[in-house]
């Protein structure tokens, strides 16, 4: 997954998301230019299994302890989609992104990320590393707001696996109680909700008002009817999916196929479409009386908003169903966690 550089510190890494598959950063060549520019350029190809794949690059300036993206309006050629097999050329302006302390020992992290479906990640921020586990996580901008592109994974003292599973947390994220999600915070729909509960710092439990939000934003923005705005956040990952290609497959994590009558409208068959990114998986439930539920059909996330003193609200997805809805279910319940950049 590493390939180190000959040319003084620079390194340059290859990420990929769970769902990518395995492949490297080859051909790699930086070069410093002798003019005084502070321009670098940097040279590569991609060898993977996907169609294409964005680039990102970052940078330490403290040896390697710290790494900084690199803001795009420093890079030159680094937008667009990357094809595999093919020499790539971006330049950087070391001077310009970090006028006060770049040197030519700096270390350059060249990443590229596949990517299934819509959606553009937080400026400056394509991923983030959660510091208490190492975990790592993709973001995507939706409207104004920068959400965590999978659900958390964080072990804590009353989270689960499905199924006690830990194959299936690695997939799907963990499941968690309300009270656990929230750290013992009080309920709150404010906007933020100043809830950091389970997230990590600097990310926060969205309220109600927050997910509202997120719905009026792909109905009355993107203007999405109502009874399919959900398709557009669901993962185009599912058994059969009628978009074929990398969408269309049986391997975890995915949706079941879709349930429908044959003779019926086609537009009546509700499969993700991922427009915007936010990459919705069905990770299922915990039941408050221990039982699982629906791995492969339902994706449903807490909220920081309680109903009443036993039950909280939730917004969930359903395979067959295209709509983005609240409910308010027990608060003893196993559901998935999605926080929002603070």
């Amino acid at each position: 997954m590493k390939k180190l550089l000959t040319l003084t510190l620079l390194s340059a890494f290859l990420f990929m998301q769970v769902a990518a598959q395995t492949g490297a950063i080859t051909n790699i060549s930086v070069q410093q230019r002798t003019d005084g520019s502070g321009l670098l350029d940097v040279l590569f190809s991609i060898n993977g299994e996907e169609n294409s794949y964005r680039i990102y690059l970052e940078a330490s300036l403290d040896d390697g302890q710290t790494y900084t993206a690199i803001d795009p309006a420093f890079l030159t050629g680094a937008d667009g989609l990357f094809l595999p097999d093919s020499i790539h050329h971006i330049v950087w302006d070391g001077y310009g992104s970090f006028p006060d302390i770049y040197s030519e020992e700096s270390i350059l992290k060249v990443i590229a990320i596949h990517v299934i479906g819509g959606g553009v990640p937080c400026p400056g921020m394509p991923f983030f590393t959660d510091d208490r586990d190492n975990k790592t996580y993709h973001t995507v901008l939706i409207g104004e707001q920068c959400w965590m592109k999978e659900n958390l994974n964080f072990v804590s003292d009353n989270s689960w696996c499905f199924e006690d599973n830990e194959v299936w947390c690695d997939l799907y994220g963990s499941l968690y109680s309300w009270d656990e999600a929230m750290a013992g915070a009080p309920s709150s729909n404010a906007i933020p909700s100043g809830v950091q509960g389970v997230c990590p710092a600097g990310w926060h439990l969205p309220g109600n008002a927050e997910w509202e939000a997120l719905q009026a934003y792909l109905v009355d923005v993107e203007e999405y009817p109502v009874s399919v705005a959900g398709n557009a956040l669901k993962s185009c990952r599912q058994i059969n999916s009628p978009l074929g290609g990398e969408c269309d497959t049986d391997l975890h994590p995915r949706w079941d196929e879709a349930l429908f009558n044959p003779e019926d409208d086609p537009g009546d068959l509700n499969y993700g479409t991922d427009d915007f990114g936010f990459s919705a998986l069905p990770a299922g439930a915990r039941g408050y009386t221990g039982m699982w539920f629906e791995l492969g059909q339902s994706a449903a996330w807490w909220t920081a908003t309680q109903s009443d003193g036993t039950t909280a609200h939730r917004w969930m997805l359903d395979l067959n169903q295209g709509t983005f809805n609240q409910h308010s279910p027990y608060k003893d319940n196993g559901l998935s966690v999605r926080c929002v950049k603070d």
